[in-house]
């Protein structure tokens, strides 16, 4: 009994440095904001922006409206379109999925413009995860393999095991279990030998997530619980959040529905903190289904009702509308890119032609006027030795 009276106790103590450490570092960069000249302002706000991104979603985008007007100043395309990214995943984590591939895609623009790879790459990778979302699949899986690409010709093994992740959720959806198990566990082995802690959590947690698809329970929950422990490691209440309803989910499907609900209510009051729509529609869809499983219709009905309210605000047709002429337009001058680039090609080959034909009639004339100049040498020289 005293065991669980004192972990309540540490864990508070634990929360509170902890928060009291990240306020000052928060505290710190905005000092540095008032203080710093132009450039370093837009790296500042950067920071701050990121770092608000899993956890006050409002406050990131905020930052990303002073840190785009700053970087405009200056001409700084490759940071308006890391605010333009940021921007779309505040707007992303809320729940308005239309304006957040506004935004991705405006970010593309800018890395193009700012001709920077990795930054494209990053860019796309969040493309895949709306269109995931949207379970337009296979799309998702064309934006991940144009980031995989990328990422390989820059030989950057960290954006590698990232899309490894992302693109092996799609392969889940598709029911292909043994490629989504097959692209986690390579990109563990990645992370792992880089120790990335933040990576690892994530492909234990991808691989407990297939093993509960497959009912294999024993080792859904090792590997869940590995990944929160991680998670716990790292003092990270978005990621944490993400644990607790993973293993909800476990719970739920393994019949232990008194710790499914104390694993969705846990997350869910980390959902309603940060704001996080996406995951609170979860944890209620969830929780109406441990309800349903244990005969209380009432509370079934009721999380429900919330969940379909949240949903439909989320997913409206007009809003999947808007998404779908956002990569219509973006595919079309994609394709007019390649083609003008193919145009470029064909124009420099036929300037190539020409020119080397141009080189080769003059070399002939050359040789031509030399020859008659020789003739009409020749010529004279008969006539000065006939007189």
């Amino acid at each position: 009994m005293r065991y669980f009276t004192i972990i309540p106790l540490i864990f508070l103590l634990f929360i509170k440095e902890f928060t009291q450490a990240q306020t000052a570092r928060v505290d710190s960069l905005k000092r540095m904001v008032k203080s710093s000249s132009a450039k370093e302002k837009v790296k500042v706000l950067l920071q701050l922006a990121d770092f608000n991104v899993t956890r006050n979603f409002d406050s990131c985008i905020q930052l990303t409206y002073e840190g785009i007007d700053l970087a405009s100043t200056l001409n700084d395309y490759k940071s308006i379109g890391e605010f333009k990214k940021l921007h779309g995943l505040g707007l992303y984590f809320k729940g308005s999925y239309d304006s957040a591939a506004w935004y991705y895609y405006k970010a593309l623009d800018d890395m193009k413009t700012a001709n920077s790879a990795s930054g494209r790459a990053s860019v796309l990778n969040e493309l895949g995860k709306l269109y995931r979302k949207t379970k337009d699949l296979d799309r998702a899986l064309q934006s991940y393999d144009e980031a995989y690409q990328i990422y390989e010709d820059l030989n950057d093994e960290g954006g590698m095991s990232t899309i490894l992740n992302e693109s092996g959720v799609v392969f889940e959806y598709k029911g292909n279990y043994k490629e989504a198990i097959n692209r986690y566990t390579r990109c563990m082995n990645i992370c792992e030998r880089k120790n990335d802690s933040v990576c690892v959590a994530y492909s234990l947690s991808f691989i407990g997530g297939v093993y509960v698809l497959e009912k294999k329970y024993a080792d859904a929950e090792k590997f869940l619980l590995r990944s929160l422990a991680y998670r716990e490691n790292l003092k990270d209440t978005f990621t944490l959040s993400l644990s607790h309803t993973d293993l909800g989910i476990f719970y739920l499907d393994s019949k232990q529905y008194t710790k499914a609900i104390t694993q969705f209510e846990a997350s869910n009051r980390f959902a309603v903190k940060m704001n996080y729509l996406e995951l609170e529609m979860t944890n209620l869809k969830n929780l109406s289904a441990v309800a349903e499983q244990m005969g209380d219709h009432i509370k079934a009905f009721y999380y429900y009702r919330n969940y379909t309210t949240l949903k439909d605000s989320i997913m409206s047709e007009g809003k999947l509308k808007q998404i779908e002429e956002l990569n219509a337009k973006y595919q079309s001058e994609k394709k007019e890119q390649q083609l003008q680039l193919q145009e470029s090609d064909i124009q420099k080959k036929n300037y190539l032609l020409w020119g080397s034909g141009a080189v080769f009639s003059l070399s002939l004339f050359s040789l031509f006027t030399i020859y008659r100049r020789r003739q009409v040498q020749h010529a004279a020289a008969m006539q000065f030795a006939v007189m």
